[in-house]
């Protein structure tokens, strides 16, 4: 089986969340790629089987980091009632440029 990969630059949108579904633990977080009216935001989701887990759950709101994975798009139905699509990322490899207060950076391959 192959699938697409897909490497993400952005800025972090808020402090990354630890959540469980079908009882599958998981972090994500929002990263915005792009500038001004051309912000595209992903959702990035990592896996609690992932390499990966610990250092996602640390991945901080400001954080410059760069993301490669397998993209997804999400339909979803609004509040409002309208359809709207969601850009999902599942994280395989994460780069983080800045972890505030630490004053280091890293990077991890969750594979």
């Amino acid at each position: 089986m192959s699938w697409i990969n897909l490497q993400i630059e952005g800025r972090v949108g808020a402090d990354a969340e630890r959540f469980t579904y079908n009882n599958k633990t998981s972090t994500s977080f929002s990263v915005a790629v792009g500038k001004d009216e051309d912000v595209q935001w992903w959702k990035c989701y990592v896996s609690e089987k992932s390499d990966l887990f610990t250092m996602a759950e640390h991945v901080k709101k400001g954080n410059n980091i760069k993301a490669e994975g397998i993209p997804r798009v999400k339909l979803y139905q609004k509040k409002d009632g309208n359809m709207a699509a969601g850009l999902n990322l599942t994280v395989f490899k994460l780069d983080v440029k800045e972890i505030r207060g630490s004053g280091q950076a890293k990077s991890e391959d969750g594979v």
